[in-house]
């Protein structure tokens, strides 16, 4: 049902572009694709979804059976460019079109749109439970709370949502601790970051210091920020040089900041030695979601906002943006290649009141982690697992994750497994 409907979505965006007179008839194929008949002629056309950069590439890149013409919500500027040079034809829901055939050319702007309509279902406390998964959190009411700080029934209501999206799994047994399991992490990616772009705000500050070298102004901004004790975090192009290093220059800095109005953003720019000026190189802005604050980061000396956030902000940053985002995606996001599961498997697990140990078996070799169980930090114990933390080893830990739900139900073994991926 979900793949017709792509497709009459399609359809119906391509008629949109088209004369009244045109007349157009559509057979679908299944799938995301549908066959038009435009004037007699025929037209192929795929459905796209969001329209993000990754899903044009992974088109193109298969070969056989290209479009005539790629459709989507929302096409991106690179989305657009990437197209365009491979010779496809594209067209969104704003009105925008691009289509070069030889019995049809449409070329329009389309609806320029300031804000977009917000995706139905997502709220604040949606995009924050997906932070909080993308960042290792198991899919439990309990997990989704401490990591986030929403209430319970929040935590309850954003992943009982993300299930009515088809975007996790059902539970396999109710209760707070009971977990839920990524259906398609790029789909979810892909729909949290659009979620996140729709719903952000205007309310922001451009400010200036008297550095001349934006990281000496950062690292500066940073020591005094910590002095006055004021939360904040980079987001951004900034984020993204210490998460996954791509752009060879970075002209603006995007942090986040403890402030709901503009008097509060300018007291938090004088704490740093800012001044609001027009075009200033630090752009201050809100924290947008609970989890932004709660699972900010640290590495290399910078404070930064966790990385589904910093992806999402990327994305609407210009077609090169875009390409630093899925550098971030193929960066951090490892996908889960392994299928044989039997090689992969947990042979022990003693727990406490104070300790939780783990012993897993991968591929013929014994791995442990310690976990401190009690209120506090989570303590591995790097003695055992630090010998070999190759991205073979993390993609079966994440198939651990991903394939035994009795395994990512247990939250002990869970955060093992997410504590071991991460180091």
């Amino acid at each position: 049902m979900a793949e017709r409907k792509a497709g009459r979505r399609a359809e119906a965006a391509i008629v949109a572009v088209l004369p009244h007179a045109v007349r157009v008839q559509c057979d679908y194929e299944g799938g995301r694709s549908a066959d038009l008949t435009v004037n007699g002629i025929g037209i192929n056309v795929k459905w796209l979804g969001e329209g993000g950069l990754r899903q044009a590439r992974e088109l193109i890149a298969n070969r056989e059976n290209l479009p005539d013409v790629a459709v989507a919500r929302r096409m991106s500027p690179g989305s657009r460019e990437a197209l365009s040079a491979a010779g496809i034809g594209w067209v969104d829901e704003t009105g925008a079109a691009e289509i070069a055939l030889d019995s049809l050319i449409v070329s329009r702007s389309g609806r320029p749109v300031e804000i977009v309509d917000k995706p139905p279902h997502w709220t604040p406390s949606v995009l924050a439970a997906a932070e909080a998964l993308f960042c290792g959190k198991q899919a439990t009411v309990e997990a989704i709370q401490e990591a986030t700080g929403l209430s319970i029934g929040s935590s309850s209501n954003a992943l009982r949502t993300l299930v009515d999206l088809e975007l996790l799994s059902s539970e396999s047994r109710r209760g707070r601790n009971s977990a839920r399991q990524m259906t398609d992490p790029e789909r979810l990616m892909d729909e949290y970051a659009a979620a996140a772009a729709s719903m952000t705000t205007t309310l922001q500050l451009a400010a200036g210091g008297v550095w001349h070298d934006l990281e000496e102004g950062l690292r500066k901004i940073d020591r005094l920020w910590k002095s006055a004790k004021v939360a904040w975090a980079a987001t951004g192009a900034a984020a993204a040089s210490v998460l996954a290093p791509y752009l060879t220059r970075i002209s603006v800095a995007e942090v986040y900041v403890d402030a709901a109005t503009i008097a509060e953003l300018e007291s938090v720019a004088a704490k740093a030695d800012l001044k609001p000026i027009e075009g200033g190189r630090v752009i201050l802005r809100p924290f947008p979601t609970v989890a932004t604050r709660k699972l900010m980061d640290e590495q290399n000396g910078l404070r930064h906002a966790p990385w589904p956030r910093v992806y999402a902000d990327l994305r609407v940053a210009g077609v090169r943006g875009e390409d630093a985002a899925e550098h971030l995606w193929e960066t951090v996001w490892e996908p889960i290649e392994f299928e044989n599961v039997e090689e992969i498997e947990v042979v022990e697990y003693e727990c406490d009141n104070l300790y939780a140990e783990v012993t897993f078996n991968i591929f013929g070799k014994k791995y442990r982690q310690k976990l401190q169980v009690t209120e506090g930090p989570v303590l591995p114990d790097r003695s055992y697992w630090m010998k070999n933390k190759g991205k073979e080893i993390k993609n079966a830990l994440g198939l651990l994750l991903n394939r035994h739900e009795e395994l990512a139900s247990n939250p002990h073994i869970f955060e093992a497994i997410a504590k071991m991926r991460k180091d």
